[in-house]
C-alpha cells in the first residue's frame, strides 16, 4: 500500500493513497496424481481454482445452436461441464483453462484540504476478473417467466443462415453455454465507493458560541461504477447498491 502526502501548506493539502493486490496459485507437485482420484480434477503446473472449458465458434447458422471447436478432431463435441476440471483430451474437448479469480484488484483515493476548514475526500475501487455473461446465457421459450431483454430480441437466430450473436428460441436447454469459455466475459470494473465533503466551523464561530467542535459534512456512498459488463453489477452480480446520500452535524460544547 502507498500512503502519500503530496501538499502540505497552510492553505492547501493533498495526500493520497493506492494498493493493489493479485492472489495466484500454482499445483507445483502431488505425488501420484495419475493414479489418484483427483487426476481429473487438478492439474501440475496449473491453478488449484481453474477448470477446462470448451472453446466457442458462434452461433451455428443453420441450426441456430451454440457451436463450440471439436479440439481432438473426433467428430464430436463436448457440451456442458461433464466429470473432472481436465478431461482426457482424447474423450473430451474441454482445453481452454480459464480461472475466475480476480487477476488484480485494489483500490485508491485522495483527500484535498483547504486552510483546514475545507476537506474532500474520494475512495475509488476496481477489479479486473471474470464474471457470468447473463445475456449469453439466457435459454428463452422453456416456458418460464422471463426477461426478453432488447438485444437479445433483435440479434437472436430466427432462421437458417442468419449470423446472430444469440441462439434460438428452444424449450431445450441447447442454448446453454454452461462448459463453455463464453459463459465469462469479462467484468473489470472500476467504481466511486465513497465521497465526502465536510466543512469545520472557524475557531472565532466556535469561541463566540462556546463550542469545542463544530462540523458539518455529507457522505455518499455507490456513487458511479464503470465497467463494460453489459447487465447487473459486476462486482455483485445484482442488482447494484442503493446510492446513499447522508448529511451531519456535529457540535460538541
Amino acid at each position: 500500500m502507498i500512503d502519500a502526502t503530496l501538499l502540505n501548506t497552510s492553505t492547501w493539502g493533498l495526500s493520497g493513497r493506492f494498493q493493489i493486490s493479485k492472489n495466484s496459485n500454482k499445483l507445483v507437485a502431488f505425488e501420484g496424481l495419475e493414479n489418484s482420484p483427483y487426476k481429473d480434477t487438478y492439474r501440475i503446473g496449473s491453478s488449484v481454482t481453474a477448470k477446462s472449458y470448451t472453446h466457442f465458434i458462434g452461433i451455428n447458422p443453420m441450426k441456430g445452436t451454440p457451436a463450440v471447436e471439436d479440439y481432438n478432431g473426433d467428430g464430436n463435441t463436448t457440451l456442458g461441464m461433464g466429470s473432472g476440471n481436465f478431461p482426457d483430451l482424447e474423450l473430451d474437448d474441454r482445453y481452454k483453462e480459464i480461472d475466475i479469480n480476480p487477476k488484480y484488484f485494489g483500490g485508491f483515493g485522495f483527500r484535498v484540504d483547504f486552510k483546514r476548514v475545507l476537506s474532500l475526500d474520494a475512495q475509488f475501487s476496481f477489479e479486473n476478473s471474470l464474471v457470468p455473461d447473463i445475456l449469453s446465457n439466457q435459454v428463452y421459450g422453456m416456458g418460464k417467466n422471463m426477461v426478453l431483454y432488447n438485444e437479445i430480441e433483435r440479434r437472436h437466430w430466427q432462421q437458417p443462415g442468419d449470423k446472430a450473436l444469440y441462439p434460438k428460441y428452444s424449450a431445450r436447454t441447447g442454448g446453454s453455454l454452461t462448459g463453455v469459455d463464453a459463459f465469462y466475459t469479462k467484468g473489470a470494473y472500476i467504481s466511486l465507493d465513497n465521497l465526502s465533503l465536510s466543512y469545520t466551523l472557524p475557531a472565532a464561530w466556535m469561541q463566540k458560541l462556546r463550542m469545542k467542535q463544530g462540523q458539518i459534512s455529507i457522505n455518499s456512498s455507490k456513487i458511479f461504477k464503470i465497467s463494460q459488463y453489459r447487465l447487473t453489477d459486476a462486482e455483485l452480480g445484482t442488482t447494484p447498491q442503493i446510492r446513499r446520500i447522508a448529511a451531519n452535524i456535529r457540535l460538541s460544547f
